[in-house]
């Protein structure tokens, strides 16, 4: 199906340049070029033309090791569109300005498709590949804590915390995305095959497969993985071989931070212990995970930290 939409409602650049269009959602939202792509469905740049603003769109996408007419394929896809409105359901009931937003959500034919915010900015990973200052670290993993305390609030877990996972815009703001393996109250728990998440930043109980076990503290300890990796230049795990660092994830204990960087605040290298517990009982909540990042980010501790750093530096 064509959709014929008013000139000025559409992109300069989608006029100029002729993109082939791919309607949804009764014709209206147009698809452009692919941005991302996961286990559960891929993301497309796309264009409400009856508001004038881009979107961003998600489609479920089945494996690409099964053939179009495999009756493995299809079940495969009815489960991921299933999951996809999942998220939806998931998403609708989030509203905090470091969460992506949900737009709209529905089926075209046969296949399901969830309408986002198109959140500008790059990934945390490629934020990261630059230098940045102590504050502008705390502060993006300050806002993700506060983003996960309104999330579980809500009744919901991310289980996927990572830094593909986040964007960061030029103002130095995050954005949590992608709840394609969230659990919420309420929502049915499906049996999966393995550990559900990424190594190495999945909780130990998520690496041991102990579904009943995760709950918000599995995203506290992804937080402070993500915080390890952001202060200390590495994952708290490493091995050769995805099995050797799924062992090592689900054993434990994590190394300490302040092992790695012993110029840091112990208080800060304190706190990213705390939250990579083995134990998740140990964990700290994410709204006290904010309050001691909001408290580390006071002036008179920045200062601190500053002279402590120089001083260590020569």
């Amino acid at each position: 199906m064509t959709l014929v939409a008013h000139d000025r409602l559409v992109p300069a650049r989608w006029r100029e340049e002729q993109l082939p269009w791919i309607t949804v959602a009764a014709g209206r939202y147009l698809l452009e070029e692919e941005l991302g792509r996961g286990g559960m469905g891929r993301v497309h740049r796309g264009w409400d033309p009856l508001l004038g603003r881009a979107v961003a769109i998600k489609l479920a996408s089945p494996r690409h090791s099964e053939t179009a007419a495999s009756p493995r394929r299809a079940l495969d896809t009815r489960a991921r569109e299933a999951r996809l409105l999942r998220e939806a359901r998931v998403l609708a009931r989030l509203s905090h300005g470091n969460v992506v937003r949900l737009l709209d959500a529905g089926r075209e034919g046969e296949r399901a498709f969830l309408v986002m915010d198109l959140a500008p900015g790059q990934s945390l990973a490629a934020w990261l590949r630059e230098p940045r200052e102590l504050c502008q670290v705390l502060h993006v993993a300050a806002r993700l804590a506060r983003a996960l305390e309104h999330v579980h609030a809500a009744g919901v877990v991310h289980r996927d915390l990572k830094p593909e996972n986040v964007l960061v815009d030029e103002r130095g703001e995050p954005v949590l995305i992608d709840f394609g393996l969230a659990l919420g109250t309420g929502l049915a728990r499906e049996a999966e095959p393995g550990p559900a998440g990424t190594l190495p930043w999945m909780a130990p109980e998520q690496a041991r497969g102990e579904l009943e076990r995760v709950g918000p503290w599995s995203d506290v300890y992804g937080l402070g993985a993500v915080l390890y990796r952001s202060l200390g230049g590495c994952p708290p795990h490493e091995a050769d071989s995805p099995w050797s660092l799924l062992l090592e994830v689900a054993s434990g204990p994590s190394p300490s931070l302040a092992a790695r960087c012993p110029f840091l605040d112990p208080a800060l290298s304190g706190l990213v212990d705390r939250c990579l517990a083995n134990d998740p009982q140990a964990r700290p909540g994410a709204g006290e995970v904010a309050e001691e990042l909001e408290r580390l980010l006071r002036p008179s501790r920045r200062r601190w930290s500053s002279r402590l750093l120089r001083r260590l530096l020569g």
